[in-house]
């Protein structure tokens, strides 16, 4: 599966799509350092994730069981 994200960067939220296949799939969203800020769980096809209160910068989007690389998003 090809995940896109979108707008990246990013002011403040953003879409993923291309996870309609991982529905159930739990999603964790880490700061630079690793730390992690968000967490959830997959449950449509295509998912928001609103960054308009974390600080810029760079952040990794991970899926949980999965072979996707780490995703990279950044806000700015």
């Amino acid at each position: 599966a090809e995940i896109s994200l979108y707008p990246n960067p990013t002011t403040s939220k953003f879409l993923v799509e291309g996870i309609a296949d991982m529905t159930g799939t739990n999603y964790y969203l880490l700061d630079q350092i690793g730390n992690m800020i968000l967490s959830g769980s997959i449950d449509s096809e295509n998912m928001e994730i609103d960054l308009s209160h974390f600080a810029e910068g760079v952040y990794w989007l991970k899926f949980e069981n999965s072979m996707l690389p780490v995703q990279k998003i950044i806000k700015q």
